[in-house]
C-alpha cells in the first residue's frame, strides 16, 4: 500500500474546518467549520477515471456553500441510500439537506435548545438515524423525519453513537470512556468490556464486513490506544498502541483498512505533526503518512477507497491510495481477485484483454497469486475438513492456464503468505520458512514422461534459521530462472540458487532499510528493491553461468515509488511509477516522465502495458478495455517522429544509437513502404527477422518498379484487397488466388475461379477447403453442401453423422461400392447410435458377417442375431445368448433375462427360465403370490410359443418339469393362496373343497403342508373320516422325521379318541354321471371315478358342465348355485386374463346379467333387457 497527497483545496477566508464527510455513492464531499461554514464540493472524474495515459482526472464539478448554521458545524453524516446530508452545529441545531434540481436545499430543521449534539449516525440500510446529546438525551428517527422514540439517560453524558451491522443494537459512548449497548427499541442490554477505558475519541462498527473472522468494531481512546473486536461478545479483543494523540478513525469501503488521524510529537522541541496511520483489521500497522498543517480535525474515505480526504486547518487535502491488490498479468491475461458485496466467497477473474473474454473462478479463501510464462498459481486456504484431515494440509496451490482451467495442484501445510513463480517452480513463504513446488504443465509433463523422470510427491520445507542466525521473518520474495531472493524484516537479503535439484544457499547481505517489494531484471543481473517508505534501490548481482552472488547497492535512489516493471527484452530498461508520473530508465538514466497512475503489467518491445485496477474493481465482473493503458517509450516515439518528418536515412543514425529490435523493425517497415529494399534488408538483419529477409530476397529477383513488388509489399502490411487488385491489374490471377488461399478466404477463391477457366481438380480442392472452413466452425449443413460438390464422401459422412442426418447417411450407402472403406465406418456410426438394422446392412454389404453378428449382440437385438447366425452358420450365438442371460441372472435381473429370450424368439427358453426361477422360489417359500405370478408368466410364454411361426430354439442344459403342463404350477399356487384366504375369512365349507383340490398338486406343493391344511379343514368341518385319511398320509410320509411323525400320531390319537372317524356333514348331491349321492365337496365320484372341474373363484367342484364359462387363454371354470326359483351366480368370477377376475351377478331366469362389477365400479343393466357379452376372451 502506498499513499501520497495529490490535491489541496483552500477554504475561502481561511475559516478553520471541524469535520469532513464523503458521500461514497455519489461522490459529494461535505466539510463544516467555524462561523456556520458548510460547503459541498464534488470531485468528478471522467467516465473511466483515466485519460489516455492512465492518469485520474478530477475536476471540481460542484461547489456550493450552504447557509443555515450560525455556530461551528462539528458533525456531518451522509445517508447514501437517500442522498441526504445531516449536519449539526455547536448550538444543537440539526439540519437535513436534500439534493433537488441540481442544488442542495434544507428539508428539515430540529433545534432542541437544551444541549449540544455529540453524535449522529444512520443505520446500515439508511432507514433510521440515532442522535445523541451531551446531556444524555437520545432520539431515534426515520428517514422521512418521523420520531420513532426518544429517551433521556439519567446521570450520563454521551459523546459517541453507532449502530450494529444488523441494526438490532445501538452503542453509546460515554464521556467517562464507557460503552453501553441498547437494543433498537431503547432497552439497556449490557456494558461493553473495555481493556483500557478512558475518554473516547471514536466508535466505529463496520457494517458490511465480508470477513466475519476479522474484527469490525473499532474503539479509539484519547490515550492513543485502539481496541478491535469481532463483536460485542468478543472476549479477546486486540489492543493496539498507536503512539498518536488521535482525532478520528474511519474504516475503508470493505473493512480491510482502518485509518487513524492524529498528532505525533517528535523528541525535538518542534510543533506537533499531523500523522496518519493505517492498520489492518488484526491491528498490524500497514503504513504511516506525515501530513502538513497544524491541526487535523477529520478524515473520510472515498467510495472505493482510492482516495482519502483530510480537513486540516482551513484546507481540504486529498490523498491518492495505491492498494496492494492481489493480481497478476501473463499472456495477455489479467488475473485479479475480488469480492461480491455481503458474500464471503472470493472470486478470481481471468480477463483476456486481447479478445475481451472473461472467465470467473470461485475460490473460498484466496491468499495470493503469481505468474510466469503461460500459467499462474492461485494460493488458497482449504475449507474441506476431509481433505485437511487426509492430507494434513490447510492450504492449496492451483496452477491455472489463461482460461482459469486448473493444470496442476498441490496441498501444502505452510501458509503461502508470499508467492513467487518461475518457469519450473512455485515458491511460497511464511514467517521464517519457505517451500518450493516443482509444478508440471502439460508440455513439461510430456517431456518428463518421455525421459522417465519420477516426480516427488512431498516437497521439503526450508527454514531461514538454518542459513541466518537470530529471529527473522520473511517480508518479500522474488524469483526468476534459477535465482531466488528473500527479504526479511530485519533488513537482510538471502540468495538461493535453483539450478540443481536441491536448493543451494548463495549468501546474505545486510541492508540499511527494510525491503517490502523486489523485482529481478530479465537476465538476473540487477535487483530492484522498494523499502517501506517507497524508496527504490538497485542491487547489482554477479552472475557466472548458472551461479550468482549478491553484490552491492548501486548509487541510485528514487523516492515515492509505488510500482516497478523491468523490460522483458532489455535488462537495462525498466519503468517505475512515482506518484502520478511514470519514468522509463535506460542504463539508470530517466527519460521524460509521462503522467500516469495505472498499475504496470508488462514492458516489452519498448511498449508498456498498464491497467487502472482501482477502476476495474469498481465493477470487477465487467472490466472495460478503456481501463487499459498502452504507452510507448521516448525512443519509440522519437523514431516514429523522425520517420514521418525526416526520412529513413536520418532515422537510421538515431536507431543505431538507441538500438533495439522494435526500432529496427519500425525502420525496416518504413523503408519497405518506400520500396527501399537495401535499407529494409539492413534493418531486418539487425532485428533478426528472417521471414522478412526471405520476402526481400524474392522481391530483388523481380524487375524494378514491377507491380508485383507493390502487391507483395501491400500483402506484407496486410492490405490484402489492394494486393489482389494489383495482381489482377497485372494479369496475375494465379497470384491473387494463391494469396487468398494463404489467407483461407476460400469464398473469394471460388469467386476468382468462377471468373476464369479452371480445372475440375482445382474446383474440387476449393470446395473441399470451403467445406473444411464451415466444418471447423461446426456449421455442418453448409459444409456438407460443399463436400457433396467436391465428391468428398469421407468428409460428407462425418458431416451427416454430426448433424444426425441418418436418412442421408443410409442413402449414401447405396452409392458406395462394397469394397469402399467408408462402408464399415458408416456401420460403426449406426452402431454407436443404436441403429442395428442399418448397421447390419452395411456390414453385410462389405461381407463382414462377424461384425454384423457382434453388432446385434452389442445392441441386444437377439432375434436378428439368431436369424443371422443361421444364415452364416455361427453356432456360438446360442452360447453367447445363454452366457448373457446368466450374467443378467447373476445380477438379479430376471425380467431382463426373460425379455432377452423373448427378443430372440426363444419363448420356450424364456418360459423354462421362469419355471426354474419359480422352482428356486418354491424352495425359499417366502412369497406365494410372487411364485404364482412367476408361474402365470411362464405359462403365458409357453402359450405364446405355440402361436409364433418362426420359433428359435436353443439347447437347454436343464429342462423344467413344468414345460409339458405349464398351467399346473400356477393352478397349484392359486388354490393354495385361495385356501389361505378362506381360512382367514372363516369360510370353512369352501376351504374344505379347496384343500381337497390341493391333493392333486402334491408334486408341486409341499406334501406335509397340503395334508396338514386338509386335516385342519376337515376337522373344522367335522369330517373326521377325511381328517383320519389326512393324518394317515402325514404319518406315512417317508421324508418326515421321527419327532414330527410322533407328534402327528399323538395329535391324531387325541382327536380320534373324542371323535370317531366319520364325516359329520350330511350335505350331499347327485353325481351327474351315475346318480350316486356324494359329498358336495368331493372332486370325484367314487362309483364312476369321474373327476369334476373346480371353480377358480371358490374352489368348489362343478357338477353341471352346461353352466360353465371358460377363458380361451386358460380354461377357467365358473359355476352356479340354484336358489329357489331362479338361477344365481353368486360371487363368481369371469376370468379375462389368467387369474385376474371380474365379479358377475346373475339375477334373471334367462341367465342374463343384470349388473357387472368391474373392480370397484358397477355397471347396471335394466331387468328384462337382453345383453350380449362381447368380450373375446369369454365363451358361454
Amino acid at each position: 500500500m502506498f499513499v501520497y497527497l495529490s490535491k489541496k483545496i483552500a477554504i475561502p477566508n481561511g475559516i478553520p474546518l471541524k469535520c469532513i464527510a464523503w458521500d461514497k455513492e455519489n461522490g459529494y464531499l461535505a466539510c463544516g467549520g467555524d462561523d456556520g461554514l458548510l460547503k459541498i464540493v464534488r470531485l468528478d472524474s471522467n467516465q473511466n477515471s483515466v485519460n489516455s495515459s492512465g492518469q485520474a482526472q478530477s475536476n471540481l464539478s460542484a461547489n456550493q456553500t450552504l447557509e443555515g448554521h450560525n455556530g461551528s458545524v462539528s458533525i456531518a453524516v451522509w445517508n447514501e441510500t437517500s442522498q441526504k446530508l445531516t449536519t449539526s452545529d455547536q448550538n444543537g441545531l440539526i439540519i437535513v439537506w436534500v439534493f433537488f434540481k441540481g442544488t442542495w436545499h434544507e428539508e428539515m430543521i430540529n433545534n432542541r435548545n437544551k444541549s449540544v449534539v455529540t453524535g449522529m449516525t444512520w443505520n446500515g440500510d439508511g432507514q433510521k438515524i440515532c442522535i445523541v446529546y451531551e446531556d444524555g438525551a437520545v432520539i431515534v428517527g426515520s428517514v422521512d423525519g418521523n420520531r420513532l422514540w426518544g429517551r433521556d439517560l439519567k446521570n450520563v453524558q454521551l459523546s459517541h453513537v453507532d449502530w450494529s451491522p444488523d441494526s438490532k443494537m445501538i452503542l453509546f459512548g460515554l464521556m467517562n470512556g464507557e460503552v453501553h449497548i441498547y437494543d433498537s427499541g431503547g432497552t439497556f442490554i449490557m456494558k461493553l468490556n473495555l481493556e483500557a477505558p478512558c475518554s473516547l475519541i471514536a466508535l466505529k462498527w463496520f457494517k458490511y464486513s465480508i470477513y466475519p473472522e476479522n474484527p469490525s468494531l473499532a474503539i479509539l481512546f484519547s490515550n492513543g490506544k485502539l481496541q478491535l473486536m469481532k463483536s460485542d461478545q468478543d472476549e479477546n479483543p486486540i489492543i493496539v498502541e498507536t503512539q498518536l494523540k488521535p482525532v478520528d478513525c474511519q474504516w475503508n469501503h470493505d473493512g480491510t483498512i482502518l485509518a487513524i488521524a492524529g498528532h505525533s510529537s517528535d523528541t525535538n522541541p518542534s510543533p506537533t505533526q499531523n500523522t496518519m496511520n493505517f492498520y489492518s483489521p488484526l491491528g498490524k500497522l500497514i503504513r504511516t503518512m506525515k501530513l502538513p498543517g497544524h491541526q487535523i480535525t477529520g478524515l473520510s474515505w472515498e467510495g472505493f477507497s482510492l482516495r482519502l480526504a483530510f480537513s486540516i486547518d482551513s484546507f481540504i487535502y486529498l490523498a491518492q491510495v495505491k492498494h496492494d491488490y492481489m493480481w497478476t498479468c501473463f499472456s495477455n491475461t489479467l488475473v485479479y481477485h475480488f469480492h461480491k458485496r455481503n458474500k464471503p466467497e472470493s472470486y478470481v477473474m481471468f480477463w483476456d484483454t486481447k479478445n475481451n473474454e472473461r472467465y470467473v473462478k470461485q475460490v473460498r479463501q484466496f491468499i495470493g497469486t503469481a505468474s510466469c510464462g503461460d500459467h499462474c498459481v492461485l494460493a488458497t486456504r482449504l475449507d474441506d475438513e476431509e481433505i485437511q484431515i487426509s492430507t494434513q494440509c490447510d492450504f492449496g496451490l492451483i496452477l491455472c492456464n489463461a482460461l482459469g482451467t486448473p493444470v496442476d495442484s498441490k496441498y501444502v501445510s505452510l501458509e503461502p503468505r508470499l508467492v513467487a513463480m518461475t518457469s519450473s517452480h512455485v515458491v511460497t513463504a511464511s514467517g521464517n520458512s519457505f517451500m518450493l513446488w516443482h509444478y508440471r504443465t502439460p508440455r513439461s509433463q510430456t517431456t518428463i514422461d518421455i525421459a522417465g523422470i519420477k516426480r516427488e510427491n512431498k516437497e521439503k520445507i526450508y527454514s531461514i534459521e538454518t542459513f541466518l542466525s537470530g529471529e527473522h521473518s520473511l517480508s518479500c520474495v522474488t524469483a526468476r530462472d534459477n535465482v531466488l531472493i528473500f527479504g526479511t524484516d530485519s533488513r537482510n537479503l538471502l540468495g538461493f540458487n535453483l539450478s540443481s535439484s536441491a536448493v543451494q544457499y548463495v549468501g546474505d547481505i545486510q541492508l540499511s532499510f527494510e525491503p517490502t517489494k523486489m523485482s529481478l531484471n530479465s537476465n538476473c543481473t540487477k535487483l530492484a528493491i522498494l523499502d517501506h517508505n517507497g524508496v527504490l534501490h538497485i542491487l547489482q548481482l554477479e552472475v557466472d553461468g548458472a551461479s550468482f552472488t549478491l553484490g552491492s547497492i548501486l548509487s541510485f535512489e528514487r523516492r515515492d515509488v509505488w510500482d516497478l516493471c523491468w523490460a522483458m527484452d532489455n535488462p537495462e530498461l525498466f519503468a517505475l511509477m512515482e506518484k502520478t508520473r511514470m519514468y522509463i530508465f535506460r542504463n539508470l538514466e530517466p527519460e521524460e516522465p509521462v503522467v500516469c497512475s495505472a498499475y504496470l503489467c508488462h514492458f516489452k518491445d519498448l511498449e508498456i502495458f498498464a491497467v487502472s485496477l482501482g477502476d476495474v474493481l469498481k465493477d470487477p465482473e465487467n472490466p472495460s478495455k478503456e481501463d487499459l493503458v498502452a504507452m510507448e517509450t521516448k525512443s519509440l516515439r522519437d523514431t516514429r517522429h523522425l520517420l514521418e518528418k525526416v526520412g529513413t536515412n536520418e532515422a537510421y543514425q538515431f536507431v543505431e544509437e538507441n538500438s533495439h529490435p522494435r526500432l529496427w523493425r519500425l525502420l525496416a517497415e518504413s523503408a519497405l513502404q518506400q520500396y527501399d529494399l537495401q535499407a529494409a534488408e539492413s534493418a531486418f538483419v539487425r532485428c533478426a527477422d528472417f521471414a522478412s529477409l526471405q520476402l526481400l530476397h524474392r522481391l530483388k529477383n523481380l524487375p524494378v518498379g514491377s507491380g508485383i513488388i507493390k502487391a507483395e509489399v501491400a500483402a506484407y502490411f496486410h492490405k490484402f484487397d489492394e494486393a489482389e487488385s494489383i495482381y489482377l491489374e497485372n494479369d496475375r490471377r494465379d497470384l491473387a488466388m494463391a494469396l487468398r488461399r494463404k489467407l483461407g478466404d476460400w469464398a473469394r477463391v471460388s469467386e476468382l475461379q468462377n471468373a476464369a477457366t479452371t480445372t475440375d481438380l482445382e474446383n474440387k480442392s476449393t470446395y473441399n477447403q470451403m467445406g473444411n472452413f464451415f466444418c471447423d466452425r461446426h456449421q455442418y449443413a453448409q459444409a456438407s453442401r460443399y463436400y457433396k460438390l467436391a465428391e468428398n464422401n469421407e468428409k460428407l459422412v462425418d458431416c451427416y453423422y454430426n448433424m444426425e442426418d441418418y436418412e442421408n447417411l443410409e442413402k449414401l450407402i447405396d452409392m458406395l461400392d462394397e469394397r469402399d472403406p467408408l462402408v464399415p465406418k458408416i456401420a460403426s456410426m449406426f452402431t454407436s447410435v443404436g441403429l442395428c438394422e442399418q448397421a447390419v446392412q452395411c456390414y453385410l454389404k462389405c461381407n463382414q458377417m462377424k461384425a454384423a453378428l457382434d453388432t446385434c449382440v452389442t445392441l441386444h437385438q437377439w432375434n436378428m442375431a439368431v436369424e443371422l447366425s443361421r444364415q452364416i452358420q455361427a453356432p456360438e450365438i446360442a452360447s453367447r445368448l445363454v452366457s448373457h442371460a446368466d450374467r443378467l441372472l447373476e445380477y438379479g435381473k430376471i425380467s431382463d433375462a426373460v425379455e432377452l429370450f423373448r427378443k430372440a424368439n426363444c419363448h420356450r427358453e424364456a418360459a423354462n427360465l421362469l419355471f426354474q426361477v419359480g422352482e428356486q422360489a418354491i424352495k425359499k417359500w417366502n412369497d406365494p403370490l410372487k411364485i404364482k405370478k412367476l408361474f402365470v408368466l411362464a405359462a403365458l410364454l409357453t402359450e405364446e410359443a405355440k402361436n409364433v411361426t418362426t420359433q428359435n430354439s436353443l439347447t437347454m442344459e436343464r429342462v423344467s418339469k413344468f414345460l409339458d403342463a405349464p398351467w399346473r404350477p400356477a393352478e397349484a399356487w392359486h388354490y393354495f393362496i385361495l385356501a389361505q384366504q378362506q381360512f382367514q375369512q372363516g369360510k370353512l365349507v369352501a376351504v374344505m373343497a379347496t384343500t381337497i383340490k390341493l391333493q392333486d398338486y402334491t408334486d408341486i406343493l409341499d406334501e406335509e403342508t397340503v395334508f396338514s391344511m386338509l386335516a385342519l379343514a376337515s376337522a373344522l368341518n367335522k369330517c373326521f373320516n377325511v381328517c383320519s385319511k389326512a393324518f394317515t398320509c402325514l404319518e406315512s410320509m417317508p421324508a418326515l422325521n421321527h419327532a414330527d411323525r410322533e407328534n402327528y400320531s399323538l395329535l391324531a390319537l387325541e382327536i380320534f379318541t373324542k371323535y370317531p372317524p366319520k364325516d359329520g356333514r350330511s350335505s350331499k348331491i347327485e353325481c351327474p354321471h351315475c346318480s350316486t349321492d356324494i359329498q358336495d365337496w368331493s372332486n370325484s365320484c367314487p362309483e364312476c371315478n369321474n373327476r369334476f372341474a373346480s371353480c377358480v373363484a371358490t374352489g368348489r367342484p362343478l357338477m353341471d358342465t352346461s353352466l360353465i364359462w371358460s377363458c380361451r387363454v386358460y380354461l377357467t371354470i365358473l359355476g352356479k348355485v340354484k336358489t329357489g326359483t331362479r338361477t344365481d351366480f353368486k360371487h363368481l368370477v369371469v376370468k379375462v386374463a389368467p387369474f385376474l377376475y371380474f365379479r358377475v351377478i346373475w339375477t334373471t331366469t334367462q341367465d342374463l346379467p343384470s349388473s357387472i362389477i368391474f373392480g370397484a365400479m358397477m355397471v347396471k343393466i335394466p331387468s328384462g333387457d337382453i345383453v350380449e357379452v362381447t368380450d373375446s376372451a369369454l365363451t358361454p
